[in-house]
């Protein structure tokens, strides 16, 4: 029979109940006693974790701009464009009057809100001050979403027109500019985010013309989407 006095021999009549360990508080007797046991696994799921984390990729997404939005009367780089040059992004689509190109007019008239360092007039005309056909002039910018997710997509800015207008995304009016007194030397800011679509997007100024000059002006135009996720 083994003899519990002598030393180290006593711990093997009673196996140790781990259970009963606990964590010394150090002097904190306010504080309840934890069990080492659980102490020590909530420790190793908390390394777990964090080396799972640190394992997985990034998947916070982040909105980016859309490309393809230009303000009118302005080349590839955003400049204004010299007078009388055709637009490269807005198109006359439709109008009574001019050519089938939207043209960065001059001189305009002195009732039209002034040109900025980052966009003009567009007119169906050359000469901006001339006179054009009474009716409806329809300018188009066509930009691509194809890449990004369509239902996260937003675009802003504001305009200008002579007479009153409509904006229209993909055929769908969202704002009115109401032409005609001091309305010409104002912008109205618009928004929207809906209406998108994959693809071949357009944004339209569709311009009620009453008699005399005509024109449309898109100013701050931006926009932003989040990226399609690349398959895995």
């Amino acid at each position: 029979m083994l003899n519990s006095d002598e030393p180290g021999m006593g711990l093997m009549h009673e196996p140790i109940n781990e259970k009963a360990i606990v964590k010394p508080n150090y002097g904190h007797e306010d504080l309840p006693e934890i069990s080492y046991r659980r102490n020590s696994m909530t420790y190793r799921l908390l390394i777990c974790s964090m080396i799972v984390g640190l394992l997985m990729p990034c998947t916070m997404a982040i909105a980016l701009p859309i490309p393809g939005l230009f303000n009118t009367g302005v080349d590839n780089s955003g400049t204004p464009l010299p007078n009388g040059a055709v637009d490269p992004h807005w198109v006359l689509s439709t109008g009574p009057t001019g050519t089938p190109t939207a043209i960065a007019g001059n001189p305009r008239p002195v009732s039209w809100v002034a040109n900025t360092p980052t966009s003009r007039w567009v007119t169906p005309l050359a000469n901006g001050s001339a006179g054009t056909g009474f009716g409806t002039y329809t300018y188009d910018l066509t930009f691509d979403l194809t890449g990004f997710d369509p239902t996260t997509a937003t675009i802003a800015g504001e305009w200008s027109s002579d007479n009153s207008s409509n904006l229209l995304l993909n055929g769908v009016s969202f704002a009115t500019h109401t032409g005609g007194g001091s309305a010409f030397l104002n912008f109205d800011p618009f928004t929207t985010s809906t209406g998108f679509l994959p693809g071949l997007n357009t944004l339209t100024v569709q311009v009620f013309n009453q008699g005399g000059p005509s024109g449309a002006h898109v100013n701050e135009l931006r926009g932003d989407a989040l990226r399609i996720p690349e398959p895995t």
